[in-house]
């Protein structure tokens, strides 16, 4: 272990298991997906227990390039994230099709507990590509903490940054939304690459209705804080892409609550009343990931990783 920097005096684990021959291992080996059953549903085998532990799975199932933890989090509280976490990623590659390379070539790492900022339950980091979800204070579950719940908004801002970054360029943001731009409309991006087009598109089911009139979520949106949180255009998609995730999953009979709890009040969100409007979003964020997919099919992770 090492002392990441000076202001943040933070641990962070070199990829050592630290769990190894304590109770959290036995217990990671006697069956952590029938423990979870009534956050995941229905029950899911992950056959986990033939994996060495849960951070040699995270990492080279999922391709992710690290994993943290900060200086309270213990064995016990590592080994439930890192569960909570593995489910998480197993049924979101569902939806995205990744073929389980949701780190991106170990371009992408978690952390829990590892870089708090203020109130925030959870946050991604754009120069790091850090997703970290804050520590759990009233136990070891990570269902009891908002920032596992989180786990679907923030990867939606890592795949944002990511392809703005590594697949496409999009000058003057480093994200495919336009980062935290407030804009309604982009000048000119029918001059910009096709993937953030597709973004646009998806922004644009939230933004206009079909007759060019704000949406009424939108309109909610607008009226939702005082500060333009709530109308940047990369919180707008991470939270279109938190319905979507769980719409999917829903879809396939499946309930997940590592992945998705909405973060923010409801208003912010599309209603579940508001059906015509999701069913153009879907189809805008259909066509994104369509996009997505086959630039990650044609990266496939190198050898070692």
């Amino acid at each position: 272990m090492k002392v990441e920097n000076a202001r943040s005096a933070k641990i962070k684990d070199a990829g050592l298991d630290t769990s190894s021959h304590s109770r959290v291992d036995l217990y990671w080996h006697q069956g952590v997906s029938e423990f979870y059953k009534k956050y995941r549903k229905p029950a899911l085998d992950l056959k986990l227990d033939r994996n060495k532990n849960p951070y040699e799975f995270l990492l080279n199932k999922f391709h992710f390039k690290s994993l943290e933890f900060g200086n309270w989090v213990n064995n016990e509280t590592r080994t439930n994230y890192l569960a909570g976490a593995s489910l998480a990623f197993y049924d979101i590659n569902k939806v995205l099709g990744f073929d389980y390379n949701l780190g991106l070539d170990k371009t992408i790492g978690l952390g829990f507990g590892s870089r708090g900022a203020g109130r925030a339950i959870a946050h991604f980091e754009p120069g790091s590509f850090m997703i970290n979800l804050t520590r759990n204070r009233r136990g070891s579950m990570p269902t009891e903490s908002g920032g596992m719940h989180a786990l679907a908004h923030e990867y939606g801002h890592a795949l944002d940054y990511f392809f703005a970054t590594y697949a496409v360029s999009n000058p003057g943001s480093r994200a495919l939304s336009f980062s935290n731009s407030t804009s309604t409309k982009i000048e000119g991006i029918e001059n910009r690459a096709p993937m953030v087009q597709l973004m646009d598109a998806v922004l644009q089911t939230i933004i206009w209705t079909p007759k060019g009139e704000l949406t009424p979520q939108y309109k909610r949106i607008k009226e939702a804080g005082k500060g333009p949180y709530f109308k940047q255009r990369n919180e707008m998609f991470a939270r279109a892409f938190e319905q979507y995730v769980h719409l999917k999953l829903a879809r396939l009979g499946i309930v997940n609550k590592f992945l998705t709890n909405p973060k923010y009040t409801a208003s912010v969100y599309i209603l579940p009343s508001e059906n015509a409007q999701m069913a153009r979003m879907v189809k805008a964020m259909d066509a994104l990931l369509v996009s997505m997919r086959a630039w990650v099919k044609d990266h496939p992770p190198k050898a070692g990783n």
